[in-house]
Order: C-alpha cells, then sequence, then structure tokens
C-alpha cells in the first residue's frame, strides 16, 4: 500500500473514532562565553540573581482570532460564546552572571512544538539560548483549540492560524519587555501534601483511570526584591484545570483565582504551572471548601461547607483555597540558596502514533520538528525531540515534562492486579519506581507538564488497553508506546548525576 493510501486508509479509520481529551550542566562565576551577543539581559556579574515577571492578555476576541471559537479539552464543535475570566500568559525570567532563563505559563490546553520554536526562534536572537527557555500550558479546558483536534469533525482543524500568530508575538514581547525591569531577588520555597479530612477526596483530586495513584504535593516560591517586595510567586499541583468543564465560556479555571488572590495578598505576578495531571488527575465530581466570589471561606456552625459540583462556584472555591494552602507554605518558608544553574539535555522519543502522522499531512495539527535521521531508533515517523531541562535554585529544583505525565511516572506505585471481568479478565499493572525517587532528602521539586510540548497522555506501555476495554483513555491519541519509560528514566538520571552529593 503506497503512503498516500495508507493515510486515505487511516482516515477513514480514524471516522469511527471518537474525539479525547543541548546537554550538560552549566555553571557560573563571571559571564565569559555565557551571554550571548545581542542579549537584552545585562544584569551585573556579581553572583546575584535576578528576577523579573509579567502578565499578558491572550483572551481570544475578533481582533486576534478572526475564526469559529473552537474551545479545546473535551468534544468536537463546543464553540466559545462568552468570557467568565481572561486567559493570559504569565512569564518570569531569572538570571545570574550571564545565564538567562524563561518560566514561560499559557492559560491554554496544549501548545505544540512546532508552535513553541516559533516563540524560540524570535528569543534566541536577542541572547536567550533555547534550551534555557519553558513554555507551557495550564491545560485548561476552558481555553481555545490551539492543537487542532476539537474543530467541527474529524477532518478539520480547530486552530485559527491568526491566533497561533498572535500568541508567538504575545509571549515573546512579553519576555523581552522583562529585560527593563529585572532585580536582585531572595527566594523562600516550601511544600505541602494536600490532605483535606473534610473532602470525600482528601488530596482534592481523583484519578480517573485505574490504578488511582495521587501527586499530592503542593510547592510554591516566593521572589522577592532587597526591600522584600515580592516579584513572583511560583505554583506547582497536580490536576486538571477543568472544574468548569461543561461551561462554554472561555476561563483559566482555577489557577486564575490561585492567582489573583496571591496576587492581592504579596502582590508581584502569580506563576502557575500544572504538574503530573494524566492518569487522569482531576477535580470533577468531588468536595472542596466553599468561599465566597470574593474569597471569603463559607462556614456552618463554625465547620467549612464543601461544594461538589462542577461550576462556577467551585472553580473559584478551589483556586482561592489552593491560594490560602500557598500562603501558609510561604509565610514561613525558609530561604533557597539563590545559586542558578541548569542540566538540559535531548530526549529522543520514537512516535508510533500513525494518527499523528496523518493530521500532520492533513493539517489538522501543526507539524512536529520530528528527527528522522536514526530510523534504526526512531522507526518509520521519526522522534520526537524533548530537550530535558532541569533549572536548579540552590535545593529547588524545576523539570519539563513534554505532556500529560502520570503521577505515577513520578511518585511510583506497587503491583495491583485488577479483574475487569468478561471478556478482559485481570490485568496486571506493574510497580513502578517513580523518578522523585532520586530526588535527594531535603530537596523540593516542581514538575511542569505540557512543558515545550503537548504529547498527550504519556500513558506507560504496560497500561494501554484496546478500544473498548473499560479503562481505555484516548490511547489513540498517544505519541510513543515507549514514551513513559523513555521519560521516566531520563528524569531519574538526570536527578541521579545533577544533584548527586560531590564525594
Amino acid at each position: 500500500m503506497t503512503h498516500a493510501a495508507t493515510r486515505i486508509f487511516l482516515l477513514c479509520s480514524a471516522l469511527l473514532l471518537a474525539g479525547c481529551g543541548a546537554g550538560g550542566t552549566e555553571t557560573h562565576g563571571d559571564c565569559t562565553g555565557l551571554r550571548p551577543d545581542g542579549s537584552v539581559f545585562t544584569n551585573a556579574c556579581d553572583g546575584r540573581l535576578y528576577a523579573a515577571a509579567g502578565a499578558s492578555v491572550i483572551t481570544p476576541d475578533d481582533q486576534n482570532h478572526p475564526c469559529t471559537k473552537y474551545l479545546g479539552g473535551t468534544s468536537r464543535d463546543r464553540i466559545a460564546d462568552g468570557v467568565c475570566t481572561d486567559l493570559r500568559a504569565s512569564a518570569l525570567v531569572l538570571e545570574q552572571d550571564g545565564l538567562p532563563f524563561v518560566l514561560v505559563s499559557l492559560d491554554l490546553v496544549g501548545y505544540l512544538q512546532g508552535d513553541v520554536e516559533r516563540i524560540l526562534d524570535l528569543l534566541e536572537p536577542r541572547g536567550i539560548p533555547r534550551k534555557n527557555v519553558v513554555v507551557a500550558s495550564i491545560h485548561t479546558h476552558e481555553g481555545p483549540d490551539t492543537i487542532g483536534i476539537w474543530g467541527a469533525g474529524f477532518s478539520s482543524s480547530g486552530r485559527c492560524p491568526a491566533y497561533m500568530d498572535f500568541l508567538t508575538q504575545t509571549v515573546a514581547d512579553l519576555v523581552l519587555g522583562l529585560a527593563a525591569s529585572m532585580q536582585a531577588v531572595t527566594v523562600t520555597a516550601a511544600e505541602t501534601p494536600i490532605n483535606d479530612a473534610g473532602s470525600d477526596h482528601p488530596a482534592l483530586q481523583q484519578d480517573f483511570r485505574y490504578p488511582e495513584v495521587l501527586n499530592n504535593r503542593l510547592t510554591a516560591a516566593r521572589f522577592a526584591n532587597t526591600s522584600g517586595d515580592t516579584v513572583a510567586t511560583l505554583v506547582n499541583w497536580h490536576t486538571h484545570p477543568e472544574a468548569m468543564i461543561t461551561s462554554s465560556h472561555y476561563s483559566a479555571d482555577f489557577p486564575h483565582w490561585t492567582r489573583e488572590k496571591l496576587e492581592e495578598r504579596y502582590g508581584g505576578v502569580s506563576v502557575y504551572f500544572s504538574g503530573t495531571v494524566g492518569g487522569l488527575s482531576t477535580p470533577l465530581d468531588l468536595s472542596v471548601p466553599q468561599y465566597t466570589i470574593g474569597g471569603e471561606p463559607l462556614t456552618s456552625d463554625g465547620e467549612p461547607v464543601y461544594v461538589s459540583e462542577n461550576s462556577e462556584i467551585k472553580t473559584f472555591s478551589l483556586g482561592y483555597h489552593l491560594a490560602y494552602l500557598v500562603a501558609d507554605l510561604l509565610d514561613d518558608a525558609p530561604t533557597v540558596e539563590p545559586k542558578l544553574s541548569l542540566a538540559a539535555e535531548p530526549l529522543d522519543i520514537p512516535v508510533t502514533n500513525a494518527m499523528l502522522d496523518l493530521m500532520m499531512a492533513v493539517g489538522i495539527i501543526s507539524p512536529l520538528p520530528l528527527i528522522t535521521d536514526n530510523p534504526d531508533y526512531c522507526g518509520n515517523y521519526g522522534c520526537m525531540r524533548h530537550m530535558l531541562q532541569l533549572l536548579s535554585i540552590g535545593t529547588l529544583h524545576m523539570v519539563s515534562l513534554p505532556g500529560e505525565v502520570f503521577p505515577e511516572t513520578s511518585v511510583g506505585r506497587p503491583l495491583v492486579e485488577k479483574d475487569w471481568g468478561e471478556p478482559w479478565g485481570v490485568f496486571t499493572y506493574p510497580a513502578m519506581t517513580g523518578y522523585r525517587a532520586a530526588l535527594p532528602s531535603g530537596h523540593l521539586l516542581m514538575e511542569f507538564g505540557l512543558a515545550n510540548n503537548e504529547m498527550g497522555y504519556v500513558v506507560p506501555e504496560s497500561d494501554m488497553q484496546p478500544s473498548g476495554h473499560p479503562n481505555f483513555y484516548c490511547e489513540e491519541q498517544c505519541y510513543a508506546l515507549t514514551g513513559e519509560a523513555l521519560l521516566r528514566q531520563a528524569v531519574t538520571d538526570l536527578l541521579t548525576r545533577t544533584l548527586a552529593p560531590t564525594p
């Protein structure tokens, strides 16, 4: 069968499917060889850590998005008809002794690697190395379709080219515009497990896919200038922003309200990153402490009131509650040594999904910059190359993950078995050692999901289920059978090499 005929066959088959939701460590002591020509970040080479943060509105409107306004994240042909909260791009830029690093969080369902590369094309000539940039999406299910798979039907894209151009320029302008406002900062950071005894799900998240594994860690950092004023707060948690999943209004979901309350309390700019949201980690159909629209907790007879219905009330309640938990952390957080370092190395993941090749060929999603010069390893479709980044500020570490990584990839799990009944029978889910096992005691790890790509659910190969199985969920959108194992091992190795104690 010819390649063209194969694509036609796959397209016809796909109509039957329903839609689903450079290596080494850089060190520094002076700017020699580290500050690229043309750099807009020219702070003093004095060993201090500099930072600036900002945000830009990216809510689609008739000017920046002159297309049908398809929403991404749930079903096809879902069209936005209003705005609940503005969407925004939030950025935190760090620099020390000529080494700049950029963290961007987008209120989007996802942002593909090819689109990230367009942003990097604008930043690199201004002195920001490509490997020093993270562009991640919070994965809100009430944002525009920036992937392409939630349009009117399988054969048509929901992406708006003009809006994608707008995003490219807006993010680049935001980052470059922060160069003029960099300030020397100190850093405090802390982490806590979420365990709310009053909720029917104490972690305030549940796993819709068996086996149930949760990453209940809430991690936060505060960057303050020499006067003690907040430049930025940084928040990392691990569940889908989809508490308003039935809405047709644009919304950043609960992270909007978390950021709003933290900016009200501390000043500066709050930057939120989703973490290991795969699996499927979600706040749907569980109870969270209820708050007023102004952010006051509701009580009855001195006890917290809880809300379970998936709604706007639940969305701002969860967001506010998360903000108060972060504030409790940051008010007592210890100081972190403000020493910036970066370990980055490419990870090639063989793409095995013919459906993705088809969708790229017919223009539903933007083409991935696939690596095709190693067919023995990368196979018929090539490899997706992810720049695996580990940014460290003292004992606070941040790792980039290219998709919706399962919690067990991070925290591990024991061996479990489940009888799915006829005709499926007993299925064994093998034990896994998560990459967090390589994290030294006393160190903090922020996990930035959907970073520099949205490669869908990063499903362990052992857990793949056939269509029709009760535990099947979007396997047809997975990039690679071996992606999870390769990513888990690569992060483990990077943590081990980078953070191992010096003899």
